[in-house]
């Protein structure tokens, strides 16, 4: 198994930390049937268009999307864009990454962060500061935007959910971990102690195209504090009765928070 990660490598000049990175995308191979579990270093995979990478997306041991969250490495003008959502301001972009070199296949993109895998194929973007939700096919040379749903609620890392027990009712959908107060989270990320609100949703398109939102749970951030993500585990129905694991965390969480939901009669 290829395991990629995104390593900020810090800067110094004359001793001293500076406030930017060399980042850079690290590619390891994980053996599961050794005897001794590890994770063996290939090779660091860098390049110019890469400047701010957040997420990836893996396509290949040597081929991957990244996406760059920013066009300001540092000060005030990082702040700006993500408060600022105007069409100037979207910048942001996707890269594919391979060992030939790189190409943008998405860009005017505002704070492009978290990737993940869509329904058939589709590879799904949130817009942290925006709270937006851009669905994406693969072609060559370009992602071709398919869909796009705008939420009320900062999100990071969006995944999705494939009922595996769809018959009348499918409880299918995009599932979105996000912040209650993302405007003082610039704050509220330096205080360990602090509890950071968050919420996560399920949404989707009905038949009719209408976006379909459900609140799967609201924590003040006692249980989760900053959640980035969610992600649902199906449990087998037991007397007709749907439910799932829902599993939730984040960067500034000090746990994981698991829990029991139903799924009947989402929609």
């Amino acid at each position: 198994m290829y395991l990629h990660a995104v390593n900020h490598v810090p800067v110094f000049i004359d001793n001293i930390a500076q406030p930017r990175s060399d980042s850079r995308i690290e590619v390891f191979l994980i053996d599961l049937g050794a005897d001794k579990k590890g994770a063996k270093h290939l090779r660091s995979l860098t390049h110019p268009l890469v400047r701010t990478p957040n997420d990836i997306y893996s396509l290949g041991p040597y081929d991957l999307l990244v996406t760059n969250d920013h066009v300001n490495t540092h000060g005030h003008l990082r702040l700006a864009e993500d408060l600022l959502t105007f069409k100037w301001n979207s910048k942001t972009s996707i890269v594919r990454l391979n060992e030939n070199g790189a190409e943008v296949v998405a860009d005017g993109l505002h704070n492009a962060n978290g990737l993940g895998h869509g329904p058939n194929g589709t590879i799904i973007l949130g817009d942290a500061a925006g709270g937006d939700l851009t669905i994406f096919e693969l072609s060559p040379g370009r992602l071709i935007k398919k869909d796009y749903l705008a939420l009320n609620v900062n999100l990071d890392n969006p995944t999705y959910y494939s009922d595996p027990y769809a018959s009348e009712a499918d409880a299918s959908g995009y599932v979105i971990g996000g912040l209650l107060d993302g405007i003082h989270l610039d704050q509220t990320c330096r205080d360990p102690s602090a509890k950071i609100g968050s919420s996560v949703w399920i949404v989707r398109r009905d038949n009719n195209g209408k976006i379909q939102k459900k609140l799967l749970i609201e924590d003040d951030g006692t249980w989760v504090s900053g959640a980035s993500v969610g992600l649902i585990i199906p449990i087998e129905p037991e007397n007709g009765k749907k439910e799932g694991w829902l599993v939730t965390t984040g960067p500034f969480s000090l746990q994981v928070g698991v829990a029991k939901i139903s799924l009947d009669e989402l929609w």
